[in-house]
């Protein structure tokens, strides 16, 4: 028997295994591809790893900061502390500055197994949901991207599995504390999650807890721990930065809104003014709006995003094949007594509640703390429709699963068609494509000119020559310390050097001995008969591509003639 059961054991593990090498490969191949291009949030958290590991500071010369200023707004650190010493044994490119996130969403598939092995206590059960999250293409995607808080995740999932764990064997609360605490080191949107849920799971498990009281103190001690030098961090820097910038409540649009409501309630006469025109109400809505958008099936099934950059079309976040055990788990979360399938359901629905108080939603970013209930549940329904097929004729069985393999095989197969085959020039224009190229053509001919002037149309151009040149650390840090430099914050960076990076307009094209970089079709008007230096294109396998950047040689005679000729 126990041959047997060793034998079966080994199988679930290879099968693990396959699973956490198919997710490698999904996560690794065409890497500095697809993505088609680095953007600058990316090049941001590379470039800064790159001068952490030249000089031990940040971009704005800070000393391994906890949170890093970027782009009007304070970004998690510890991600790039962690590619400093990676860069420096490897060099800086798209595919070193991605490849860390590539192993932690490796990492999600490990700690998804551990996790669902808590709550199934079957390993075959755990090794489907760490299938599941292989091949989901929300979680391939956001692995094949630089985002500086996605180590947080698998440290939430390892740390919810030791809390779960903690039940049985108190010893794993300490390990559960640390891990949990770890992950409000990452991500903005676990600062709101975690305590509600850990709130959540107080109440359900408060019998066990009072039982464990001195491990509980000892695990709330090593995390006050953990979390003050993030507390400190927090009090010396602005790090609510992009809450503000992305929250409802800081919208003008829809302050607009709530002032019009008021405004045509006055005009009408109409009692109860404040009915429906106050904050509560309005914002309530708004926040309830997002909310459940979240759990829409265009969301979750149709591909539909707020931006191509982090939404594949026509791809949903889960595959049409899980609809069916979706509800039955669902069902079966609801219609059970179980404090674990409370704690579950919870989990579910706490999960967008950060998303759902800004701007652009559903977003799948900011909602990817949904992904491990959902393959969770979905392979509860799985485990449902199972048992109730047992009781049926096993040629049944056979036919239903073999369905059920080929559904989800055509959705996975489906899914690699879209991403490698359309996604790259879908999104090009999402990922700041071209950027590469441009400083490369810029690199080549800079040495000519004594200006160089690139157009800001498409963000934030300086951290693209900054990080594809590469512009030495301490000589960036020298430029973005200089006075008329200081009190710039989302255009930081006018100029390194020679090179300035502003909005272009006729009268730079008279400057003498300038390379002048401007966008395609920008507030412009340059005739096409003008003779470029070279021209940018996206990159397109398929079609002509489009035009992104032209240069412009201000020596030109003709160029002279067009712009600065006086009548």
């Amino acid at each position: 028997m126990t041959k047997k059961i060793n034998r079966k054991s080994l199988y679930i593990y290879l099968l693990l295994g396959f699973f956490l090498i198919l997710g490698f490969l999904l996560r690794s191949v065409y890497l500095e591809e697809n993505p088609p291009g680095l953007n600058w949030d990316e090049a941001s958290v590379g470039y800064n790893a790159y001068s952490l590991s030249q000089t031990g500071r940040d971009e704005f010369g800070k000393p391994w900061p906890i949170y890093m200023e970027a782009f009007g707004e304070y970004k998690i650190g510890l991600y790039s502390m962690f590619l400093a010493p990676i860069i420096r044994l490897f060099g800086l490119s798209i595919f070193t500055v991605r490849f860390p996130n590539v192993i932690f969403g490796c990492l999600l598939i490990l700690a998804s197994y551990y996790l669902a092995l808590q709550i199934f206590k079957k390993k075959l059960h755990a090794g489907l949901v760490a299938g599941l999250i292989a091949i989901s293409p929300w979680a391939i995607h956001t692995s094949r991207i630089a985002l500086e808080w996605y180590f947080g995740m698998p440290l939430l999932v390892f740390g919810l599995a030791f809390l779960l764990k903690s039940r049985k064997k108190v010893n794993y609360l300490l390990p559960a504390s640390l891990f949990l605490s770890a992950s409000l080191y990452s991500y903005h949107n676990l600062r709101l999650f975690l305590p509600l849920f850990l709130l959540s799971y107080t109440l359900i498990y408060r019998q066990t807890l009072i039982k464990q009281k001195k491990w509980v103190l000892a695990s709330l001690l090593a995390a006050i721990f953990m979390l003050v030098p993030l507390f400190i961090s927090m009090k010396s820097t602005d790090f609510l930065s992009r809450a503000k910038a992305v929250s409802i409540l800081h919208d003008e649009n829809l302050q607009s809104q709530l002032m019009e409501g008021i405004y045509r309630h006055n005009k009408a006469k109409l009692p109860f003014i404040r009915a429906f025109n106050n904050k509560l109400v309005f914002y309530g809505k708004e926040t309830l709006d997002r909310y459940l958008a979240h759990f829409s099936p265009g969301f979750l099934f149709s591909g539909e995003d707020v931006t191509p950059r982090i939404g594949i079309e026509k791809v949903g976040k889960l595959y049409y094949a899980s609809i069916p055990f979706l509800i039955l788990g669902l069902v079966e979360l609801i219609g059970k007594k179980r404090r674990l399938y409370k704690l579950l359901l919870l989990w579910l629905l706490l999960a967008p509640l950060s998303s759902s108080f800004t701007l652009d939603t559903p977003h799948a970013l900011r909602s990817f703390i949904l992904v491990p209930p959902l393959q969770i549940i979905t392979i509860l329904g799985m485990i449902k429709a199972y048992q109730y097929l047992r009781v049926k004729r096993s040629l049944l069985q056979v036919f239903v699963i073999g369905i059920v393999l080929l559904a989800y095989l055509t959705g996975f197969l489906y899914f690699l068609w879209r991403y490698f085959l359309f996604y790259p020039e879908d999104s090009a224009g999402s990922w700041q494509t071209g950027h590469q190229q441009m400083v490369e053509v810029l690199n080549q001919h800079q040495d000519q000119f004594d200006k160089i002037i690139i157009t800001t149309h498409y963000g934030q151009p300086h951290i693209f020559v900054a990080f594809f040149t590469p512009i030495d650390p301490q000589f960036y840090q020298q430029e973005v310390s200089k006075d008329d430099q200081k009190q710039i914050f989302n255009e930081r960076v006018p100029h390194l050097g020679k090179i300035q990076f502003r909005q272009i307009n006729n009268q730079d094209f008279c400057l003498s001995s300038t390379l002048v970089i401007i966008e395609k079709g920008g507030n412009i008007n340059v005739p096409a008969s003008l003779p470029k230096l070279d021209v940018i294109r996206y990159n397109n396998r398929f079609h002509e591509p489009e035009v992104i950047f032209e240069f412009y040689d201000t020596n030109n005679p003709e160029i002279q003639t067009a712009f600065c000729s006086s009548d």
